[in-house]
């Protein structure tokens, strides 16, 4: 009885103390909780789920353009040249700072290691003044036609739109159909501006304003212009899209739709749209089929179709293509066509994408790459009154070697120019890519393109010549990226 009144005891002992200490825990587990979690939220998740990367690319670059006498282009003169450099890229992207805001910030920089550049021309000191100012697209041109080490700095701005989209600004890459930064080369090109878009159930809804852009292989940053009256006035460029893509309508296919327009003021309107359909897989042992096909339309506006109106009434250029992609196993082929419409001429308007630039006192054109089915290395055959097609392959033997993937294509086609016949061009490319197993994030590319065109026309004295044109461009790049 003794024993049993002390646990009676002991156990009342315990109740009271739980009843005073219990609270108190409590009221500490809540604070406790609340200091979390506004540690939580004041937490530098903007810089604990940052990324870094730093990337290392060292390209060689050949390029050869040889023109015939007769040659009347008015496109190139006779030039060879090659580049060698050693590219740095540091590139870092900060987390969401209370899932609102974050930053990117980004570092090239360019070392030439090797470089040649000849212009033959009777003219030589004209031709160093006309001449291109980047040798083989990888180093600048100063005054003194002296190839220079550059480097350039992008950064930008970023708002998380309700984790459905994203509004960035800043100077940065863009990837859209028609307005896209170059990235072909030892270091992209940057644009400066606004962009935003919105995603939801498989539809992106996007838009930007880009008043500044970079060429590649220069530092500097040019504004976007026109020409009013003998003066350079400042045009932005405004490009707005939507992408659409569902999955399984009939099984395991696949339905992509693009649509996409830039306009800058007095200068130029481009509208495009595509659609690529991946069929359903009826018999494996078939592989598998897409389908696509392209329509744009580019069009002059205000005062540069004023001004073109006085030359040539040819304001507006239509074009458009179709492709067939096939693919089983490690085998993929394909087979497209492009037509332009228009004639070759300087007058006409672009199927690229195109927007002045003001560079010092003058006005530079600027164009985008081609985004037609028959592009290929050296061409992308997007002259006005081209009709090309393309045939391409490509074989994944990771079987055999580790890493390794061969891709080829040779397009050929006709281009129509006023006073000329029988123009033919056509171009061979191949490309060999090797991840090399031994080092994580280290590949190796070689890229090689070759472009002739031939035609007949009648010189000054109306006597029929012909004509040919090559152009060779061989690539070498070796990538490592380092993810820190």
């Amino acid at each position: 009885m003794v024993l049993f009144r002390k646990k009676l005891l002991g156990s009342a002992i315990v109740m009271a103390m739980a009843g005073g200490v219990l609270p108190a825990i409590a009221d500490d587990m809540e604070s406790t909780h609340d200091m979390s979690a506004m540690q939580d939220m004041m937490s530098n998740s903007f810089f604990s789920d940052g990324k870094v990367t730093l990337g290392f690319k060292n390209y060689y670059r050949n390029t050869t353009d040889k023109n015939d006498k007769k040659d009347r282009s008015r496109e190139f003169n006779n030039k060879d040249q090659h580049a060698w450099t050693q590219a740095f890229m540091a590139d870092a992207k900060s987390g969401w700072f209370m899932n609102w805001v974050g930053a990117d910030l980004s570092f090239y920089y360019n070392q030439k290691l090797d470089n040649s550049y000849l212009q033959k021309n009777k003219d030589n000191t004209k031709a160093k003044k006309n001449a291109a100012k980047r040798i083989a697209e990888l180093l600048p041109v100063d005054r003194k036609n002296k190839a220079n080490s550059y480097g350039k700095v992008g950064y930008s701005v970023r708002v998380n739109l309700m984790d459905c989209g994203v509004l960035k600004y800043g100077r940065m890459m863009y990837d859209t159909p028609l307005f896209s930064s170059v990235d072909e080369y030892a270091t992209p090109s940057l644009d400066e501006g606004f962009y935003g878009d919105v995603n939801w159930k498989g539809l992106k809804v996007y838009a930007g304003h880009v008043t500044k852009h970079n060429i590649p292989a220069t530092s500097g940053f040019l504004k976007l212009a026109v020409e009013e009256n003998g003066k350079l006035k400042n045009r932005s460029l405004q490009l707005y899209g939507a992408e659409y893509t569902v999955d399984q309508l009939a099984g395991d296919d696949k339905l992509t739709l693009r649509t996409q327009q830039t306009y800058q003021r007095d200068f130029e309107k481009n509208s495009y749209i595509d659609a690529a359909y991946k069929l359903p897989s009826m018999n494996m042992s078939m592989g598998e089929f897409t389908v696509a096909a392209q329509f744009g339309n580019s069009k002059e506006v205000g005062i540069n179709k004023d001004a073109t109106k006085k030359i040539n009434n040819k304001t507006s250029l239509d074009w458009g293509g179709a492709k067939v992609m096939w693919q089983m196993d490690k085998v993929s082929a394909g087979l497209s066509y492009t037509n332009i419409s228009g004639k070759a001429d300087q007058y006409d308007p672009k199927a690229s994408a195109t927007m002045y630039v003001s560079k010092g006192n003058k006005l530079a054109l600027i164009s985008n790459d081609f985004i037609g089915y028959t592009a290929g290395t050296v061409n992308d055959f997007s002259a006005p009154g081209t009709h090309s097609a393309r045939v391409g392959v490509g074989y994944d033997c990771s079987d055999f070697v580790q890493g390794l993937a061969l891709k080829a294509g040779y397009t050929f086609g006709s281009v129509d120019y006023k006073g000329e016949k029988n123009h033919r061009a056509s171009e061979m490319d191949f490309s060999v890519h090797y991840d090399l197993p031994f080092v994580k994030n280290l590949s190796a590319v070689l890229k090689h393109g070759h472009y002739k065109e031939r035609y007949h026309a009648n010189d000054v004295n109306n006597n029929k010549i012909k004509a040919n044109k090559r152009n060779k461009d061989t690539r070498i790049m070796l990538n490592y990226t380092m993810p820190l």
